[in-house]
């Protein structure tokens, strides 16, 4: 079968090169899936969490794969390879090409007005966070206070003024990279955890299970590894960013351990 320009000019230009073009988009694909995991942060006020946090987290992953993968079949059945690729906001030039005008001003609100879905993950959970650490009196005190309704105020501003001092550190693809190591490495030491508590606590015990362990943790082990080599190899900056804000964290991580 004929083979497409496209395809002949990416598989000539080597493995090294091929990094250099998959990591970019596969850091996006990884920032935009993580979060998958979200509903652990509310396992707290959960009925039969053992139960329904597994249903939730994998039944979101499936959800939102099969969401994307009919949107992109759409994309691709009314755009070109070459228009797609070009394109800042895919959903906005579809619709202006299938409905009738000022449909892409639309599409292009929704898209911005779907960040707040967004907005509103990141400070449902990092606030817990910060209000279990200061509940458990490895945080200041004032961030397990709590208003009358029940708002872990102090967490919540903290958690706004980091996502601020953030979104002003760098430019949006910046910040992807950065998220996509500090992402892959919290991925990689859950699985190694996972290795090392098996073998330390056989006997502990354990309401969430670990399908095919452990084949399946050496699996997402190596994957993830492997993509964190590639993403720092091809992205130097970012890694030294990761490496600079997990080091500030040791003598933070220290001084919470004393204090408790």
């Amino acid at each position: 079968p004929a083979v497409s320009p496209a395809v002949s000019q990416a598989l000539s230009v080597g493995p090294w090169a091929m990094v250099a073009i998959l990591i970019p988009a596969l850091r996006s694909v990884v920032v935009t899936y993580d979060g998958w995991y979200g509903s652990i942060y509310m396992a707290e006020e959960t009925v039969d969490a053992a139960r329904t946090v597994p249903r939730a987290m994998m039944g979101c992953a499936v959800l939102v794969m099969l969401l994307y993968v009919l949107i992109n079949i759409g994309f691709l059945h009314a755009l070109s390879l070459p228009a797609l690729a070009a394109s800042k906001l895919p959903a906005a030039d579809v619709a202006r090409l299938l409905f009738p005008k000022g449909a892409d001003l639309f599409v292009t609100a929704v898209s911005f007005g779907t960040i707040l879905s967004l907005i509103n993950a990141v400070f449902l959970g990092a606030p817990r966070i910060l209000y279990a650490l200061g509940r458990d009196g490895l945080l200041g005190r004032g961030t397990a206070r709590v208003s009358e309704s029940g708002t872990p105020r102090s967490a919540l501003c903290i958690t706004s003024l980091t996502v601020a001092l953030f979104v002003l550190s760098g430019t949006l693809d910046q910040l992807i990279a950065l998220a996509a190591v500090l992402f892959m490495l919290n991925y990689v030491s859950a699985y190694l955890a996972l290795v090392r508590l098996r073998r330390t606590s056989p006997d502990s015990e354990r309401p969430f299970r670990a399908l095919g362990y452990p084949w399946s943790t050496a699996l997402v082990l190596a994957g993830s590894v492997a993509f964190l080599m590639a993403a720092v190899s091809e992205d130097l900056r970012s890694g030294v960013a990761a490496l600079f804000l997990i080091l500030c964290a040791i003598p933070v991580y220290k001084l919470m351990g004393r204090s408790s």
